[in-house]
């Protein structure tokens, strides 16, 4: 198979990946970029892959690629994903689950949108009615963060200081972080975990008993000291810049395509339906990345064991085999059976909170606006391979004629 190369550093695939999806779509389900890395593109190969447990998300196992490492070498953040990896693997991976499950069951979901809906409120009365104001800082960034921490049991800890960890550990998830980003980020990193291993040290001394709690008790016989804080710190982090994102991506897509805002200012019944065709039109995991741990057949082409895999929800979520006018932005499609949320036992814990993070969201700026809206020329977008969305976004807000629910 001749090697397609993807640049992804290029402006044009941050900005618009989706014609460099579909030309390879057109080409054949899966392809090798230049670092060597395989790409697979349709959606009933990325579908079948995500259920495969030929595959998996121990990235210890991949031999050596011409791309730069994952992580920065002797990261923190390297170090806190490996022992994160070690709580993902068969045989720990489902009782993991079990352990944190509790904290995005239905019920608990559902008890948090009260809170959301005031946290949304206090944010957007901090912007103005009428003019311009910058999307990600003043609303997409902290509203998630509050979200999480009010999971998690530490909105004590302050939105501020929560909102800037996330931020800097967030700069070294992906590859090419800078090195001054490096070591901002393990400042960050290592701020961060010493406070929670204060948190843990208070709750395992029965003064507080909340989800992490719960989650301290439940793990005592599963995860170590390092586990446990590696798994409050990427539940913590795993979806901040993913829902920011989605909120963000959103609002560019419904002003690219006016008839659909109106559609939903019309019928606030087609919220949910409109949430899921956003994650479909332009989810922020684009990417998610597995390692082979046995050889895999994929359109004739064989993939050895120990090799990296990007499977492309962006793209499968557009493939026009799976869906009809995939290009297309149709907040009342149906069915919709997209894979922004992945499947298979990775499938993303978190999907409930998301779902109703985005909710609240577009209601609340419904409430507040009669229309917000994007210029596709002011949107900077994040300089990041797996993850898609803005890095600035001005939007312009044009006031509700009505206010209140």
């Amino acid at each position: 198979m001749a090697v397609s190369t993807i640049d992804f550093a290029h402006e044009s695939f941050r900005s618009n990946p989706f014609p460099h999806w579909a030309e390879l779509q057109r080409q054949g389900p899966v392809h090798r970029d230049a670092s060597g890395a395989w790409i697979v593109v349709t959606y009933a190969e990325v579908q079948r892959l995500l259920r495969d447990r030929s595959l998996g998300k121990d990235l210890r196992r991949l031999r050596d690629h011409a791309d730069e490492p994952i992580e920065g070498p002797g990261s923190r953040i390297g170090q806190y994903v490996e022992r994160w990896i070690e709580c993902r693997l068969p045989g720990v991976h489902h009782r993991w689950r079990r352990l944190v499950a509790p904290a995005f069951r239905p019920g608990s979901v559902a008890a948090l949108e009260e809170p959301l809906r005031r946290a949304a409120d206090d944010l957007l009365a901090t912007v103005p009615a009428t003019g311009t104001f910058e999307f990600m800082r003043q609303f997409a960034r902290p509203f998630p963060v509050f979200a999480i921490a009010r999971v998690l049991g530490l909105t004590h800890l302050g939105p501020d200081r929560l909102l800037a960890w996330s931020e800097a550990i967030g700069e070294v998830l992906e590859p090419g972080a800078s090195a001054a980003a490096q070591r901002a980020g393990d400042a960050a990193l290592d701020s961060m975990a010493a406070c929670l291993a204060e948190e843990v040290a208070v709750r395992r001394g029965g003064a507080v008993d909340d989800v992490l709690a719960g989650l301290i008790d439940g793990g005592r016989e599963l995860l170590s000291a390092e586990q446990l804080l590696a798994s409050i710190v990427l539940l913590f982090l795993s979806g901040n810049d993913t829902t920011a994102c989605l909120l963000a991506n959103g609002l560019v897509a419904l002003s690219a395509a006016p008839e659909q805002a109106d559609l939903l200012r019309r019928r606030p019944d087609v919220m949910p339906s409109a949430v899921e065709e956003i994650l479909r039109y332009d989810g922020p995991a684009c990417i998610v990345l597995r390692a082979t741990y046995a050889p895999v057949a994929i359109g004739g082409v064989t993939i050895p064991a120990g090799e990296l895999v990007l499977l492309a929800l962006g793209a499968a979520n557009r493939d026009p085999r799976a869906f009809s006018v995939p290009d297309r932005l149709i907040l009342d499609r149906r069915p919709n059976r997209h894979l922004a949320f992945g499947t298979g036992d990775h499938h993303c814990v978190g999907t409930g909170l998301a779902r109703l993070e985005a909710l609240v969201a577009f209601q609340a700026l419904a409430d507040r606006f009669s229309r917000v809206t994007a210029d596709p020329a002011d949107v900077r977008w994040l300089d990041t391979r797996y993850l898609r969305g803005p890095a600035l976004l001005p939007v312009r807000a044009e006031p509700a004629v009505t206010s209140g629910r």
